[in-house]
């Protein structure tokens, strides 16, 4: 009798995470259909003819199921992020983290750096976006999902993590000391006497307030280069915060939901916009909502100079449940104002100008940095500004 209750209980768990996650079970699973009853009937085999009962762990087994269940969906951003990841995962977007400082997507089928942080350790030992992980401790993370991974990486300040990588066909590994991160998401400094130099390097809880404390010096210059590179995107309300300054009151961007419907989205500061020539700098690291930003912006013809970008063109919500874990679902995907979309493509920048090599200089100096050298020429040739 004990473990027919014990059994329902974990049943139970299972409806309570489905339910709290706002969806409802079709009426075929709740009735006991074949599908739904091979769970339970799974569930009763391990319970009764494991060889170790005692190492049987329900909590661990009802989170086997749902993990197992997201990646069935097979949409890389659709995950299971366990109590310990989720905390991890809202200090980051607070803008303060245990780790080594890197950004992870998905591409081809591989977990693959979106972006180092900038000022980092992993941006400090040279790991670039679009490097490839395969090892974590010499341990190699094939079918894992990002959370798992993000979870051997991260650990104890001061303790050191080895990453295997693959750049280009070529494997690598960096041995690095995990640190406190700090992330200071926005910059700003006059590059000219004219010209601002705006950095954005992530879209967190704290960047829209970083970007005000800077408008009273940004509106005294004559031009702007808004610096989006590296940057692998953040939560969408601080973009459509900060879009309004430069799109105004045009859409910022069109989501797609799951029956296809569109929606124009505008941000809530559409009046705030500033009225000076602006150049935009992207490269492979720009991504999420980088793209959301930069993609809106060439629409509306502001030139991106850099490289093609990441090309991450859907949008998850994060859903907590009730035991501090919680489900990331990819619930929309967006177009750009015009209608394009950038998933898995990319956005091709008006000007490209590659990479430059030593990315500790990167917005520092123009004369190291041919894509920040190549904006100050196109304002200046184009619109008269020193």
């Amino acid at each position: 009798m004990g473990k027919r209750i014990k059994y329902g209980f974990i049943l139970f768990l299972v409806s309570v995470i489905a339910f709290s996650a706002g969806f409802t079970l079709k009426s075929n699973m709740a009735s006991g259909s074949t599908n739904w009853g091979m769970l339970q009937y799974v569930y009763n085999l391990v319970e009764n003819y494991y060889v170790a009962p005692s190492t049987l762990d329900p909590t661990k087994l009802v989170e086997g199921a749902i993990r197992g269940m997201v990646q069935a969906v097979g949409d890389p951003y659709t995950r299971y992020v366990d109590p310990e990841s989720f905390a991890q995962m809202k200090d980051q977007l607070e803008g303060s983290f245990s780790g080594i400082g890197i950004e992870m997507g998905v591409k081809d089928k591989s977990i693959v750096v979106i972006a180092p942080i900038e000022g980092t350790p992993a941006y400090k030992a040279g790991i670039k976006a679009n490097d490839r992980i395969v090892s974590v401790d010499g341990k190699p993370i094939d079918g894992m999902d990002i959370n798992q991974v993000v979870k051997l990486i991260r650990g104890p300040v001061g303790t050191q993590v080895k990453i295997g990588i693959e750049r280009k066909g070529e494997l690598k590994e960096f041995n690095i000391t995990r640190e406190t991160i700090e992330i200071n998401s926005v910059t700003f400094r006059p590059i000219t006497y004219q010209i601002g130099y705006l950095r954005i390097s992530t879209f967190n809880d704290k960047t829209y307030d970083e970007f005000k404390s800077y408008l009273p010096e940004i509106e005294k210059m004559k031009a702007l280069i808004l610096d989006l590179r590296n940057d692998p995107g953040g939560t969408v309300k601080t973009c459509l915060d900060i879009a309004g300054y430069f799109v105004g009151d045009n859409p910022v961007v069109i989501t797609v939901n799951r029956n296809g419907n569109q929606t124009k989205v505008y941000s809530p500061y559409k009046d705030s916009k500033l009225d000076i020539p602006v150049v935009v700098l992207v490269n492979e690291g720009s991504a999420s909502a980088a793209e959301i930003l930069s993609g809106a912006m060439k629409d509306y013809g502001y030139t991106l100079i850099g490289e093609k970008t990441f090309g991450k063109g859907l949008i998850q919500s994060v859903i907590p449940l009730y035991d501090n874990s919680a489900l990331v679902i990819t619930t929309e995907k967006y177009l750009t104002p015009l209608g394009h979309d950038i998933n898995k493509i990319g956005i091709e920048p008006n000007i490209i100008v590659p990479d430059p090599k030593d990315w500790q200089d990167m917005g520092k100096n123009p004369e190291k940095d041919p894509q920040l050298n190549e904006a100050i020429k196109i304002l200046r040739e184009k619109d008269g500004i020193y």
